[in-house]
Parts: C-alpha cells; sequence; structure tokens
C-alpha cells in the first residue's frame, strides 16, 4: 500500500484510538445519593452505622493501562436506602479524597453493601506507611441523620518486593 498523506492520518487516528481504548478505568462503586421530597425535621439523631474496612490494595508497578498505580480502600456499609458522607478529620501519607455530599453503594440495596475509594498511590512495588482518621454520617431518605462515627483507615506498607 502506498503511504499518502490521508492514509497516514487514518493509521494515526487507529493507533490512538487503540491506547485510548486500553486505558485505566476504575469503576465507582459509588452514586451520589439524593433526600426524599419530604424531609422529617427531629433533633434526634439515629444511631451511629457500623462500618469497618473490608480491604485496602496498594499502587504497584505494572501497565498505566491496567490501573496499577491506583490504591483503592473497600468500605462496607449497611445495605439500605442510606447516604453516608465522608470528612477526612486526619491524614498522614495518603492522597485519598473523599466524594463531597452524601453517597451510598451503586449495588443498592444489596447486601453487602460497599463503598471503594481510589487514589493514585504510585506505579512502584514499595509503598509507604498510611493512616487516615475518617469521620462518617449517614442520612436517610427523608433526612434524618446519625451521629457521625470515626473510621480508622491504616496500612503499614509494602517494604519487600511482590
Amino acid at each position: 500500500m502506498k503511504i499518502t498523506p490521508s492514509n497516514a492520518v487514518v493509521a494515526s487516528l487507529a493507533v490512538l484510538g487503540c491506547n485510548v481504548a486500553g486505558a485505566c478505568s476504575l469503576v465507582r462503586s459509588y452514586v451520589p445519593f439524593r433526600l426524599g421530597p419530604t424531609i422529617q425535621y427531629t433533633e434526634v439523631l439515629s444511631p451511629a452505622p457500623e462500618l469497618s474496612v473490608e480491604q485496602i490494595r496498594r499502587g504497584e508497578a505494572g501497565e498505566p493501562s491496567a490501573c496499577a498505580n491506583w490504591g483503592s480502600v473497600l468500605i462496607k456499609v449497611p445495605a439500605g436506602d442510606v447516604g453516608y458522607s465522608f470528612e477526612l478529620v486526619e491524614s498522614r501519607g495518603s492522597t485519598i479524597r473523599f466524594p463531597t455530599g452524601f453517597v451510598r453503594s451503586s449495588s443498592g440495596y444489596a447486601f453487602p453493601a460497599s463503598l471503594r475509594f481510589y487514589w493514585d498511590d504510585g506505579a512502584v512495588d514499595t509503598q509507604e506507611s498510611f493512616e487516615l482518621v475518617v469521620r462518617v454520617t449517614a442520612v436517610s431518605r427523608d433526612g434524618v441523620f446519625s451521629e457521625p462515627t470515626v473510621v480508622r483507615i491504616e496500612h503499614p506498607g509494602v517494604r519487600a518486593v511482590r
């Protein structure tokens, strides 16, 4: 085939399309939580939600298109029509950013419900330790807030070659 300027443009676009198609894609495990049309005004707070850190994955050396550099934390939350807000109270050694406002699990009302949050942890096999203190508040669809609960998210780091 003879290379012409138009063939070169088509070939370049095809290569770019392949690179974009192979790009890292992180699936969000949460969606925004919206209050219902009727809000219940009360000064009584519901009990604090029972949450647990189920998994922490650290970034590692590898293909950027395979999301190797991304760390994640998976937090188990009670199932139901409830939203959660996450407020970072203390942070040492991590850049995890939590969404603003209230979110709920994208799995709907299924049990177990969980929320996964990502951060760029670096594409290296050696990771520093980190510790976060996060205040979590739940809210029902009709606007009843919970007492806040504090969740500690910590990891000792990864020093050895995997």
